[in-house]
């Protein structure tokens, strides 16, 4: 039973900052367009737009549940992020005891494993030796907000300014900038993406092909409301590394924004290593 629960544990470590995002209560979502085509310059701005402005927010009550198979386990999780610098994830289990500490900065990884006595500190390139869903920070930021306003205000070709858009089914395929709407989107490295948005130019899913045999995908099932904008509130993962498939379902508590948050990562003395 020990190992069954080291297993999906260190599983969980490997993929909860893509998975996790916060919000707040529902409320009602703002107008969406009802025109059946927009130009590339309209829906560049709509994204834009559609970035929550937050510095830093913080999460309880965070409950994931992690399938393998037909075997299901549950985590407790509370997150801090401090916009485009740092996330922290404290992970637990066994009643509410804190089994594992992830803290991830925009070059760096952090993972603290109290059922091993154990700890990494590391580069993301050393780091996916052992953590094969492990995502740039750019991509966990991302995912967290719910948009991808980011990557656009960073002049990425996610799509064309003289293309005209036409929603289908409500949605559209964003490409990388080509005529051909089914493209993916590239970004930094081999990682790469597609994504689907909404009349409300929120994400409804991400399709990621990484580096290596990693792939899939994650739906944001729906969206939240708070003072400065709107987060996904339930998420749904699949994923495959090295043959392996994961999937979780995630669903958000409590959150707190605009506090001072710390991203604490203490080793205790007699834990080892890993390299």
């Amino acid at each position: 039973m020990r190992n069954y629960y080291i297993r999906r544990s260190l599983y969980f470590l490997q993929i909860l900052f893509a998975i996790i995002v916060l919000a707040a209560a529902c409320r009602t979502l703002r107008p969406v367009v009802t025109d059946a085509e927009i130009s590339g310059k309209e829906l560049f701005e709509n994204i834009i737009n559609s970035n929550p402005g937050f510095d830093t927010y913080s999460a309880g009550r965070v409950s994931v549940q992690v399938k393998e198979g037909e075997d299901a386990v549950n985590f407790r999780a509370n997150v801090r992020i401090k916009r485009d610098s740092a996330i922290l994830a404290s992970i637990s289990a066994f009643a509410g005891i804190e089994i594992a500490r992830v803290v991830l900065t925009r070059d760096s990884v952090k993972v603290l494993d109290r059922l091993n006595n154990s700890y990494f500190k590391g580069n993301y390139k050393q780091a996916a030796r052992l953590y094969p869903y492990i995502l740039p920070f750019e991509l966990f930021e991302f995912v967290f907000t719910g948009s991808p306003a980011p990557f656009i205000d960073k002049n990425w070709r996610v799509f064309s300014p003289d293309i005209t858009y036409r929603f289908q089914d409500g949605k559209i395929i964003i490409s990388s900038g080509d005529i051909q709407l089914e493209n993916n989107i590239y970004l930094t490295g081999n990682q790469m993406f597609r994504l689907t948005v909404g009349k409300d130019f929120l994400a409804s899913r991400v399709e990621i092909s990484g580096e290596g045999d990693m792939y899939g995908r994650i739906d944001f099932r729906s969206y939240g409301n708070y003072d400065n904008g709107f987060l996904p509130v339930d998420i749904g993962f699949y994923f495959i590394s090295h043959n392996v498939p994961l999937t979780a379902d995630i669903t958000i508590g409590r959150i707190e924004t605009g506090n001072n948050v710390s991203f604490p990562f203490n080793v205790p003395s007699r834990f080892r290593e890993i390299k």
